[in-house]
């Protein structure tokens, strides 16, 4: 599985979405449209941290910034590198 297949099966998994879902929140936010409240966010930070054994820091994870899927991808795909 790679890269964004593993984070679109955590994000479905987490906010209790289907696959299919999340091809539509692309591009959207998290938090307003998708009712993505502060403990469903923070289970999935944590879940990303785990599944690819990284550490977000304070300053990434500014619900602005993540706020959006693509936004998000980005800053995980860059910790990754």
């Amino acid at each position: 599985m790679d890269f964004k297949d593993r984070m679109i099966a955590l994000i479905a998994r987490v906010g209790e979405l289907s696959i299919e879902q999340i091809g539509e929140i692309i591009g959207k936010k998290l938090i307003e449209d998708y009712y993505f409240d502060s403990v469903k966010l923070v289970q999935l930070l944590v879940e990303i941290e785990d599944e690819f054994g990284i550490v977000l820091d304070d300053d990434e994870i500014d619900t602005e910034k993540i706020n959006s899927l693509d936004m998000l991808f980005r800053i995980v795909e860059d910790k990754t590198l």
